[in-house]
């Protein structure tokens, strides 16, 4: 797989590192590239019984990661521990990745039972408030 036009150095090597991460049980299905800087991979676990599409590509000012995560079987959503399995293969523990409920105007579905990863390749720590250092203004809300 070359680097495609557009791509840079770093983000290639990040999906040249994803092919390099993935355990024994992923089988590489397809790799593509096109003209405008997208690249994609498409692996299945057969163990897990999941499908993964991954592409990264420009988009703005930043780079992003898309990883589409189904299952095999038909209706069957992937749970949060197979989300979080695909997310650490694919995009890495250490980039901030998001699953996103936008406006239905905004809803894009090509498959029923898909979920989405979303991360933001030029920005691994992410685009979002740290809200782990409080949130001004926070009410006091214990725990229940």
């Amino acid at each position: 797989m070359s680097r495609p036009k557009g791509v840079s150095t770093q983000a290639y090597g990040h999906a040249r590192r994803t092919l390099m991460r993935l355990t024994k049980h992923w089988t590489l299905i397809e790799k593509k590239t096109d003209n405008i800087g997208t690249y994609g991979i498409v692996a299945n676990n057969a163990v897990r019984g999941m499908l993964v599409i991954y592409s990264h590509a420009p988009y703005g000012e930043h780079e992003w990661i898309h990883v589409s995560v189904s299952k095999r079987e038909v209706g069957q959503l992937p749970t949060w521990t197979e989300m979080m399995y695909a997310k650490n293969q694919f995009i890495g523990d250490d980039i901030e990745a998001y699953m996103i409920a936008p406006p239905k105007s905004r809803y894009v579905s090509i498959h029923p039972s898909c979920l989405h990863w979303w991360a933001c390749y030029s920005e691994p720590e992410g685009l979002l408030p740290h809200f782990e250092e409080g949130i001004e203004g926070d009410m006091g809300f214990k725990s229940i």
